[in-house]
């Protein structure tokens, strides 16, 4: 599945043929490897060319796949590969402008040109995207960590990034192509989630022992660790840029910095209720803290900058091996949090949940 050539001419089109391949990216210990296959599959087909065979071929994909997964989050039981291959036959016949309520956001003639001669950029030099993102990246994982990545470059979602939980990550390439900062800060977010997936520091076996309840109070917390210690490695702030992207993902941090008061309240009211309300739907909450605003990911980004600040960067890195319960205890237990102080609330269900997880260890 990864494509590894990084020296490939744009032409008129990409092709639906795999790319000459070339060596995966080498960053320490590991190495990160490209899959543009969706762009190279989807790019022809956009342009009214290929036939439904290409479409076919096409949805057969691993990274095409992926993006039907991914748009479920947001359109739940409408993505389907069947709708898929339906939006995909209006734009082969140029009348995609009638699609009713569309599924899957694919760009324009334009757009699919910009992004040809930004990826024949990237594969020509490598090093100008990939040396700055593999220093940030490094310095914010475990000293052994030597599990090799996957970036998948892909289209047609509403995500600029996303990750299912292993070493393979998205890029929506066509959110952010034209902007190299913003491209580079959410390589590097996602490449964290990467990381993290290749660890499962609670077992299968003991989230099954679990109640209910206590695994949807842990999703939680484990989605606010993810994604705030990935917003804190790939630290929008730190970025420089005059692009439409960098500066919303800049504001945005901004503004949940100016507001995080709320923004723990907010956290520990889904937490309170999704620890003690069986009837609530967990993706309720997911949504609302994880998508649009994604408010939760400025939790978890003030307390990893809280547990670099009091214990080190290293300390930090350890957490992706342990449950993520310890995320939170270190920074209830940190003695210059920067931050809201966890209510007692909070406390109180995250003892209850270090218990549950200790139950559940013993009982396999």
């Amino acid at each position: 599945m990864m494509i590894r050539t990084l020296a490939l001419a744009a032409s008129a089109t990409l092709a639906i043929a795999p790319a000459a391949l070339a060596e995966d990216y080498p960053c320490a210990n590991f190495t990160i490897g490209f899959d543009f296959t969706a762009l190279e599959s989807l790019t022809p087909i956009l342009r009214r060319q290929g036939g439904e065979a290409a479409i076919d071929a096409a949805l057969e994909l691993p990274s095409v796949q992926a993006i039907v997964r991914k748009q479920t989050q947001s359109h739940e039981d409408r993505s389907t590969a069947e709708r898929l291959r339906e939006e995909l036959l209006a734009w082969q016949s140029g009348s995609e402008g009638e699609i009713e309520d569309p599924v899957y956001p694919f760009p324009d003639d334009e757009t699919l040109s910009g992004m040809e001669a930004v990826l024949s950029d990237f594969r020509a030099d490598p090093e100008t995207l990939m040396a700055p993102a593999c220093e940030r990246l490094s310095v914010f994982l475990p000293a052994d960590y030597d599990t090799p990545l996957n970036s998948v470059f892909v289209m047609g979602v509403n995500s600029a990034g996303f990750a299912f939980g292993d070493p393979v990550l998205y890029i929506g390439f066509h959110r952010m192509y034209d902007d190299l900062p913003a491209l580079e800060l959410v390589l590097v977010h996602e490449l964290y989630h990467g990381a993290q997936g290749a660890y499962r520091p609670v077992s299968e076996e003991t989230e099954a022992a679990l109640t209910e309840d206590e695994r949807r109070v842990l999703d939680y917390l484990r989605n606010g660790y993810l994604e705030g210690s990935a917003m804190w490695v790939a630290d929008p702030a730190d970025f420089e840029g005059d692009g439409a992207m960098l500066d919303y993902f800049q504001t945005r941090l901004e503004r949940g910095v100016r507001e995080r008061g709320n923004l723990f309240t907010f956290f520990e009211a889904s937490l309170y209720q999704l620890a003690n309300d069986p009837t609530t739907d967990p993706r309720r909450h997911y949504f609302a803290g994880f998508t649009g605003e994604e408010r939760n990911y400025n939790v978890g980004y003030i307390i990893s900058r809280a547990i670099e600040a009091n214990y080190g960067r290293e300390r930090l890195a350890q957490v992706m091996t342990e449950p993520p319960t310890v995320f939170y205890r270190l920074y209830a237990e940190a003695e210059d949090r920067n931050g809201p102080e966890l209510s007692e609330t909070f406390l109180a269900i995250l003892t209850d949940m270090e218990a549950a997880l200790e139950r559940a260890e013993a009982e396999n």
